[in-house]
């Protein structure tokens, strides 16, 4: 075994077989670099699993959610229909024939706009379509009600000579001032039509009690469409009825047009979509996701008929409201992934720092 003074004499160092080859540091921390690539990916995998499984389960949340909205409209409508239809076979047939009184109408239909919000006017015109008793809410909108009334009786009392409908559901008026929703129900004594009852139905306020407690967080958006997918109610923006819900980007958007087309033609789906314009259609470029990623647009529908007139129930929800829940645990595997870094750094320098 060799000396110092021998390996000096011999030109070795008496440390140069401790001091590790330069080409061996370079191939460690290519190693290192390498292994802290895969960490990070692994990360980012997991967390994007995740995040489409997290979105997925909210988005079948929704549609779920849309499911009760149109069930809950469609039994108020339902128990409407029920007691008018009864109302128009015996009580006003009744008053008809000379047994009640106007009084007695009067305080019934008063009785019907307390039971039912919702419902601003009750019109009560004879065979040929005059006037015989209404009663409204005392607001601008209940005026308007009782003259949209007058004009559906004076339209559609030749369709009750020809069938006996009960109840008929006029087309929506995309040009009326207030989003509202009729039925007519016919008063037949033997084969004559002695009269009709007419009932308007204010959708904003039933959207309103209906859709909106059900909208996701603060971003989250609830709709009320027709069957051509013009807005007739929108939780957030008041002026954007009358209009298509994604604006005129759904024109140039294959994602929004894809979209608009299912949700006529399908009775009930969810999808996910990408709108990246600012200030564009339905949705703002402020929720986009962390990252500088597009945000995705997770949206959900299902319809419904009142009479012969199809309604659409929509929800939707920009993805970041979806994975709030996510960002917390994004940040510590964030931080988990700098510590791991930071300890294999200090280890390594430690290692050769011990060596030298």
């Amino acid at each position: 075994m060799g000396t110092p003074a021998k390996d000096a004499h011999k030109g070795i160092s008496p440390h140069a077989s401790l001091l590790p080859p330069k080409r061996g540091v370079i191939v460690y921390l290519t190693c290192l670099f390498a292994l802290s690539m895969l960490f990070f990916a692994a990360v980012m995998l997991v967390d994007r699993k995740v995040t489409l499984r997290n979105e997925a389960l909210f988005n079948e949340q929704q549609a779920r959610q849309t499911l009760l909205i149109c069930r809950t409209i469609q039994d108020h409508f339902n128990l409407l229909m029920s007691e008018c239809t009864i109302l128009s076979r015996y009580t006003l047939r009744e008053y008809r024939a000379g047994k009640r009184d106007i009084g007695q109408i009067a305080d019934i239909f008063q009785a019907k706009l307390m039971a039912y919000p919702d419902a601003i006017c009750y019109t009560l015109v004879d065979g040929t379509g005059e006037l015989l008793y209404a009663r409204g809410v005392e607001t601008p909108e209940g005026e308007y009600a009782v003259n949209l009334s007058l004009a559906w009786a004076k339209r559609f009392l030749p369709r009750f000579a020809r069938v006996q409908e009960v109840p008929l559901v006029p087309p929506l008026s995309l040009t009326s001032a207030y989003p509202v929703l009729g039925m007519l129900f016919p008063l037949w004594i033997g084969d004559e039509l002695s009269g009709v009852l007419i009932v308007v139905m204010n959708l904003k306020s039933l959207a309103a009690r209906t859709i909106v407690p059900l909208c996701s967080g603060q971003t989250g958006k609830g709709f009320l469409l027709d069957g051509h997918g013009v807005v007739l109610y929108d939780s957030r923006q008041d002026d954007r009825r009358g209009n298509d819900i994604f604006g005129t980007g759904a024109a140039a958007n294959t994602d929004l047009k894809s979209v608009h087309k299912r949700m006529l033609a399908e009775s009930s789906g969810k999808d996910t979509y990408k709108d990246p314009a600012r200030g564009k259609g339905i949705f703002r470029f402020k929720d986009m996701l962390a990252a500088g990623r597009v945000p995705r647009e997770l949206i959900a529908w299902r319809s419904m008929l009142i009479g012969e007139q199809k309604l659409i129930v929509v929800l939707s929800a920009p993805s970041g409201e979806a994975n709030q829940s996510l960002d917390a645990m994004r940040l510590s595997h964030a931080l988990l992934g700098m510590v791991f870094v930071l300890v294999l750094v200090g280890m390594s320098a430690h290692h050769f720092h011990s060596r030298n």
